[in-house]
């Protein structure tokens, strides 16, 4: 099969190093202490790393085998770990306001089950529906019922969330240097939103030459999210 170069850009060298960047953090948050807020924060690394893992293994399905279906599948699984993987930045910014005794695993468990839920049962009915194909040159294209989906899902349960309480924590932080550090977080959050949604426009509408753009404007995804690493690097020590 036929896969254009800025496709081979994208998979193998982008989303490469993608990998292999938030592999490394989530490993470098780990080592540290052994608490609610370390494990959280790790876990929106590595379900990113994942996640870009399985786009490289499915393009490769693509190229040399063709299997639309099982590509399909795959693309599905691949956008499961990246989003729901932001619900984990929710859940790391409700330790820090209310702290783990407060926020307790009940009340991240019920958050977590719930958005899981409704990614996996929601992308399941609609895909009944054709909600996601591949084209010829090996891009996922959305259905317009897919596109909403994901975008009013990740904007409502999880995206809006972020945001509001990433402006709580800062109105209730004290210091100059605290504060400076924490709007590295906040800025990462708001660089990564709309390039999220710029994929997500991209993945509907299938125009050649905006893929293109947006294959390599996604490497700007490096310095969000290690802005937002370096937002909480000291609250993981």
């Amino acid at each position: 099969m036929f896969i254009t170069t800025e496709r081979v850009v994208l998979t193998f060298i982008v989303q490469a190093i993608l990998s292999l960047v938030f592999g490394y953090i989530a490993q470098n948050i780990l080592r540290r202490k052994k608490n609610q807020l370390n494990k959280y924060f790790a876990l929106f690394f590595i379900f990113l790393t994942v996640g870009n893992v399985i786009n490289i293994i499915y393009v490769l399905i693509f190229a040399y085998s063709g299997l639309g279906n099982i590509v399909v599948i795959l693309h599905l699984i691949t956008n499961f770990f990246n989003f729901f993987g932001l619900g984990f930045l929710y859940v790391v910014n409700q330790i820090i306001l209310k702290s783990a005794m407060v926020f307790s695993k009940k009340d991240i468990m019920n958050y977590l089950i719930g958005y899981g839920l409704i990614l996996i049962v929601g992308s399941i009915i609609i895909q009944l529906f054709d909600g996601v194909s591949m084209s010829s040159s090996g891009y996922p294209v959305w259905s317009i019922y897919y596109f909403i989906f994901i975008l009013g899902i990740t904007v409502i349960i999880a995206l809006i969330p972020i945001i509001i309480s990433s402006f709580r924590i800062y109105q209730q932080l004290e210091g100059k240097e605290i504060k400076r550090r924490y709007l590295s977080f906040f800025a990462g959050i708001l660089g990564l939103i709309p390039l999220l949604i710029t994929i997500f426009i991209s993945n509907y509408l299938n125009i050649a030459n905006m893929r293109t753009i947006v294959s390599f404007v996604s490497v700007s995804m490096i310095l969000w999210v290690l802005l937002i690493y370096y937002g909480l690097r000291r609250r993981t020590k």
